[in-house]
């Protein structure tokens, strides 16, 4: 699939929404409130669903640097 918006390659998730292609894992909500603190945004809503790819483990970027989960 490709996206009208981005023009780059995806997939179909839940709902017909698109998903990067090759993505290890996505969120899919239904957004609630958007509170703002100090000049920052949170966005609040509730998970509908979730998928993970099997057997891959994500690279992490913390405190400038990357690594895996153990």
């Amino acid at each position: 699939m490709r996206s009208s918006t981005t023009g780059s390659g995806g997939a179909a998730a839940a709902e017909g929404l698109p998903v990067l292609e090759g993505a290890l894992a996505w969120i899919l909500l239904t957004v609630g409130r958007r509170p703002h603190f100090d000049g920052h945004a949170i966005i609040l809503g509730r998970i509908t669903a979730v998928r993970a790819a099997a057997g891959r483990r994500p690279l992490i970027h913390h405190d400038g640097a990357y690594g895996a989960l153990a």
